[in-house]
């Protein structure tokens, strides 16, 4: 039986070097996202005009906005794009001549820190109006966008994302943290490590006592 004993120790114990040197490599360049997908023309933004999305708590630090466009004939315009809030403002662009009724573009801009809450505001700084897509209202419950103060009835798509993005095990944290966001208040970060720590280390025993059962009926 000692052969099975130690495939059944060895086994889940490489497994688990496996997860974490996939996750201490793995990269992921989105911060997060307000969860908008590109279904409607959320606003039809015309020169010289424009619109914001907010308010956007900020949970991870980023140094780029993506949002969709829509531009099926001729080149879109170009946009300045500014993440303004409860601190200082940081401007970025987009350079016009993209083409296409979805195109999907990014907007580098100074890095914004976790914590902030902040509204992304567009302008349209060509001769020609451009799509924004998004989806209904309801597509970002907690934020909306809106034009010169007047809500829209619509969210436009924006997903944040980091130029050095860290690996998932550096995220660890921050993981753990956010998933205590929504749970009661006895769910802290600390239960979710303990009850971690309790599954990696108790499945390679729950596992060999079940080996070691079934090893011993069969001798019976």
């Amino acid at each position: 039986m000692r052969r099975p004993w130690l495939a059944v120790l060895v086994i889940p114990f490489v497994g688990v070097a496996a997860l974490l040197t996939r996750a201490g490599t793995e990269r992921t360049s989105l911060a997060f996202t307000t969860g908008v997908h590109p279904q409607i023309v959320a606003a039809q933004l015309g020169p010289g005009r424009s619109l914001c999305q907010g308010p956007i708590d900020v949970p991870a630090s980023f140094d780029r906005v993506a949002l969709a466009l829509g531009r099926p004939a001729g080149g879109g315009p170009p946009l300045a794009v500014t993440v303004r809030g409860d601190g200082p403002s940081v401007h970025g662009s987009i350079a016009g001549g993209y083409r296409g009724a979805q195109v999907h573009l990014t907007a580098r801009v100074p890095r914004v820190r976790t914590g902030r809450r902040v509204s992304v505001c567009l302008r349209n700084r060509g001769r020609v109006s451009v799509a924004v897509l998004g989806g209904a209202d309801a597509a970002a419950p907690l934020s909306h966008a809106e034009s010169s103060g007047t809500p829209l009835g619509t969210d436009i798509v924006l997903d944040f994302r980091r130029s050095r993005p860290p690996t998932l095990l550096e995220q660890a944290g921050t993981i753990v943290r956010r998933a205590t966001l929504f749970h009661p208040g006895f769910v802290q970060p600390l239960t979710l490590w303990i009850l971690l720590a309790l599954v990696v280390a108790g499945a390679p025993a729950l596992l060999a006592m079940a080996v070691g059962r079934a090893g011993h009926e069969r001798d019976r």
